[in-house]
């Protein structure tokens, strides 16, 4: 990463990205926010999502919005288990 937070290439895009697909740990990344200029280097690897990004901001708010989709999720989940929210039921 540039002073500026611009997001430079990385050498062994592919290699991380195969890796983390051959994983079999439970805790392995279930996507990449990677370089613009290094994603289709990872997007090889097929199997997982890759996220390219220009700058810092960018990622920021990719993981913001991901965050916030986890946490909504976890949410409406939470409540349904204690019986707070009930499915709808078909009309």
């Amino acid at each position: 990463m540039s002073l500026s937070g611009a997001l430079r290439p990385v050498r062994g895009a592919l290699a991380m990205a195969y890796a983390v697909t051959r994983s079999a740990s439970p805790r392995a990344p279930r996507g990449f926010v990677v370089p613009r200029d290094s994603a289709d280097e990872a997007a090889l690897a097929g199997g997982l999502p890759v996220h390219p990004a220009r700058t810092l901001v960018e990622v920021v708010r990719h993981l913001r919005a991901a965050a916030a989709r986890t946490t909504a999720w976890r949410s409406r989940s939470t409540w349904r288990r204690r019986g707070r929210l009930r499915p709808a039921t078909p009309t």
